[in-house]
């Protein structure tokens, strides 16, 4: 389940925005209330000039009928209307962060407002009838419509009904235009009143712009605010929309259902498909204009890491379909069960989002993905699901063949874990456990981790309300691989912000295949999907490379606000600030603060001597072997592995002479990126580095410190490391001050 940063309630700035909401009144006549040539929104620039005001000459409020009104809307409206089927009046719950004064309030009524231009000239004359009927549906057939023409040639139909409905038209027959303001009671749907009033003036709802709102008494907008669920914000309060429709809204046993058909922000291209969105409990939960994008990223760079190719995979969640259809694309996959509570999410799926669900590129392909022998649907809690089939503990369990290559979760965002208790359980320390325990030894795990912290000027200090969900992450890094946690970051278009993802692996495999460069990532596409499944995605191998680097505003939490290590700050984060003997030396030849020469004479054991001094001073601590990071060749473990083993098989002298030079002269670092070898190619750091190692002498200002390597077992989330995995593979800092012209360093080599 995904959650906008609209929705989720404890986003700061909207939590302050709805705190403040309850102070502000918004006025009923509102800017769609003037034709759109006027309002020259229809992308025409500013409005004409001789465009008159629309409320130049206001219809007076102060007379009986108005008063009348206006008492009326001080009290509960009166029996629901029959336009269309009921539902409960909305309740708003209070939000945490909001002072006590915003109490729970029902909302009052609704404000619906329509813009509908275009109109035929027999529409136009027959307005009156045309509203008059309008009312019989809202059971007013007895009201009087009062009519006023302005000077400026607008004719304004008033009304004002016996049961809280009223109703005020403008119409501008030049330009065959309608604005309409209706105000009824909040206990009706007032959406098909939208539609059938579109219908009556036979109408293309493609061009009408049209919104509802939920207003409160005047006595009341001190200690209430309004509902702000995504939908009925984008869907019904949003200005931008002109083609939109409900095409399905459905009670199940667990939430309420919605989905809506929009063209987002204006008429699309011709050809182009209007884009169904889904809503849970007014929640937006995926648009088919960019849901590839989410389930993409979620699918995968977790079914392409997998070492061998994953062949049984567990989905939690996902009920329209799309994780699963992701899944299906994958020919190594034998069995995929999804584990879905809500069988009415997956129905209107199937009837309404079918695109969402379509496997159609297999051979043989499928309409349904869910008709794909592979799929086994499971409608059930998950969490009760996973405790059947491991006989009440994964982690105690005998039966491997009941265990997943990967696991894919799919459900509440972390944002949820203070709402409720299953939230709060998903992202507990025990269910992490039992996920990991529930994967195979090679096994991935994946997770949507909802809104993403940004970037912030003030560095760690910010992001501070993003904290419970950077424990989260250290607490699950604690189950799986030695630094085999990853965070990723991709922007989706509908929820308006950036969206985190986290895959986590259980072998060090899994680990250097998160590092594949993309050759060996679009390698692995095509050996475990056929051509018609990968042709019909965008996820590759440069794909991968663009997430393969923990965002740095997660850098910054990290620093700033998640603590490690019983309650210390990570002790990484220093190396941020550190000092470096390269600071400031743009243009200076390669380790300018070292000088070396070889020495005449042999030693005993018939070695050369380098001596390195100093060619400045070097204060304590200071960080010495960042060129040497920067510049030396990498080879991942298994490639030099590989060629080990192809060297040994076909005795090929020079890759012979490959492995003996990684052997001698390179550096292996097992901490980061699933091990990796570093050669130095010009580094006088890297040669005492190397000399230290092979035991032929010894450095005497310099401490190697191996950051990566005192933690290589150490299963732990550490986006520092992980981001600067060159630096702490190869850190080397000065053990003492060390004075201009002092030796820095003396070791010996071979004899050439």
């Amino acid at each position: 389940m995904k959650v906008t940063r609209g929705a989720w309630i404890q986003s700061r700035a909207v939590t302050h925005a709805l705190c403040f909401a309850a102070g502000v009144f918004f006025s009923t006549q509102s800017d769609l209330l003037q034709p759109a040539r006027c309002r020259g929104e229809v992308r025409a620039g500013q409005p004409p000039p001789e465009c008159p005001s629309v409320h130049a000459q206001p219809i007076d409020n102060t007379d009986a009928a108005s008063l009348e009104r206006r008492r009326r809307m001080a009290t509960t409206s009166s029996q629901p209307a029959t336009v269309a089927s009921t539902v409960a009046s909305t309740v708003v719950q209070p939000l945490p962060d909001c002072p006590d004064r915003f109490a729970a309030r029902s909302v009052r009524y609704q404000h619906v407002m329509m813009d509908m231009g275009f109109l035929a000239d027999d529409k136009i004359g027959t307005a009156t009838d045309i509203f008059a009927s309008m009312l019989e549906t809202v059971g007013e057939g007895d009201a009087v419509l009062r009519s006023i023409t302005k000077p400026s040639g607008e004719h304004v139909l008033s009304f004002v009904g016996n049961s809280g409905v009223e109703m005020t038209a403008y119409i501008w027959a030049a330009s065959h235009a309608i604005s309409l303001d209706v105000v009824m009671g909040a206990d009706v749907d007032a959406v098909p009143f939208v539609f059938e009033m579109g219908a009556k003036f036979a109408v293309d709802m493609t061009t009408v712009r049209w919104k509802i709102l939920l207003r409160t008494p005047a006595a009341a907008i001190n200690t209430a605010y309004f509902d702000t669920s995504d939908s009925r914000k984008q869907m019904l309060e949003g200005c931008s929309h002109f083609g939109r429709r409900r095409i399905a809204q459905v009670q199940s046993t667990y939430q309420n259902i919605e989905i809506w058909e929009t063209d987002d922000d204006g008429p699309l291209s011709p050809g182009v498909p209007m884009s169904r969105v889904l809503f849970l409990d007014g929640v937006l939960q995926s648009a088919t204009a960019d849901e590839n994008v989410y389930h993409e990223h979620l699918i995968h760079p977790a079914m392409l890491a997998h070492p061998t190719g994953a062949k049984k995979v567990a989905i939690l969640g996902g009920g329209e379909g799309a994780s699963l259809r992701e899944v299906l694309r994958y020919s190594t996959v034998t069995e995929a069960i999804m584990i879905e509570l809500d069988g009415g999410v997956v129905n209107e799926s199937k009837k309404h989002l079918q695109q969402m669900n379509n496997c159609s590129f297999g051979r043989p392909g499928y309409a349904s993905c869910f008709e794909d022998p592979r799929t086994n649907l499971v409608l059930e809690d998950c969490v009760g699901w996973f405790k059947t089939r491991f006989n009440g503990s994964a982690c105690q369990s005998t039966n491997s063949s009941a265990k997943f290559d990967v696991i894919i979760m799919d459900l509440l965002d972390p944002e949820f874990e203070a709402a409720g208790d299953f939230a709060k359980f998903l992202y507990s320390k025990t269910h992490l456990e039992q996920m990991a325990c529930a994967l195979n030894d090679d096994g991935v795990f994946v997770a949507q981790m909802g809104e993403s912290p940004v970037q912030r000027p003030e560095g760690p200090a910010g992001n501070v309300e993003y904290t419970f969900k950077g424990e989260i992450i250290v607490r699950m890094a604690k189950q799986f691989a030695p630094h085999g946690t990853f965070l990723y970051t991709v922007y989706i278009p509908s929820y308006k912000g950036p969206w985190t993802y986290l895959v986590a692996c259980k072998s060090a495999a899994c680990v250097e295949r998160w590092h594949a460069n993309p050759a060996a990532i679009n390698l692995a596409k095509r050996q475990r999907m056929a051509a018609g499944a990968r042709a019909s995605i965008s996820f590759d191998g440069s794909s991968q490379i663009a997430i393969q680097q923990t965002p740095v505003a997660w850098q910054q939490l990290f620093c700033g606000h998640v603590k490690t290590n019983d309650k210390q700050q990570p002790a990484s984060c220093q190396w941020l600030t550190d000092t470096s003997a390269e600071d400031g030396r743009f243009g200076a030849p390669a380790e300018a603060f070292v000088r070396g020469s070889w020495s005449k004479k042999l030693s005993p054991n018939m070695t050369r001597v380098v001596v390195a001094v100093a060619t400045r001073p070097i204060a304590h601590d200071t960080e010495l072997a960042l060129y040497d990071a920067g510049a030396a060749i990498t080879v991942a473990k298994s490639g030099f592995d590989a060629l080990k083993a192809f060297a040994r098989r076909y005795r090929l002298p020079e890759y012979q002479m490959l492995v003996g030079l990684l052997e001698q002269a390179g550096e292996f670092c097992p901490g980061i990126e699933g091990g990796q070898y570093y050669l130095s190619i010009s580094s006088l750091v890297g040669l005492a580095r190397r000399s230290r190692q092979r035991r032929r002498g010894a450095t005497t200002a310099m401490n190697i410190t191996a950051d990566a390597r005192a933690l290589a077992g150490v299963a732990e989330w550490d986006p520092v490391r992980l981001r600067a995995a060159r630096q702490h593979c190869t850190t080397i800092r000065a053990a003492r001050d060390v004075a201009k012209g002092q030796s820095v360093f003396r070791g010996s080599a071979p004899r050439a």
